[in-house]
């Protein structure tokens, strides 16, 4: 997110716990994108081993992170493929819609 007013906003809509993961995401990739790396089905991944998400976010249980990523999918906002042990995350920029 560019500035804090900005990930307020996305706290808002989505709670404090889901807007910390979305923002994690869409950082990775923002950063993916600009490498211009992982593009494929005309959109760009962010690869990350499941188990990564317990050392991104220690404050939160696994479960809950679990969870918070099936609403991301849910809501339109995430993508998720799973190849054996790594997942792969398309992110979609939020938008008015969601809630």
């Amino acid at each position: 997110m560019k500035d804090l007013q900005s990930m307020l906003k996305v706290a808002k809509r989505l709670g404090f716990s889901t807007a910390t993961v979305y923002v994690q995401l869409y950082d990775l990739y923002r950063k993916q994108r600009k490498r211009q790396g992982h593009f494929h089905d005309g959109r760009y991944w962010v690869r990350m081993p499941y188990e990564d998400f317990p050392r991104m976010f220690p404050e939160l249980p696994a479960d809950a992170v679990s969870e918070i990523l099936g609403e991301l999918e849910d809501k339109g906002l995430l993508r998720m493929v799973h190849y054996g042990s790594l997942s792969w995350y398309a992110i979609n920029r939020i938008s008015r819609r969601v809630v």
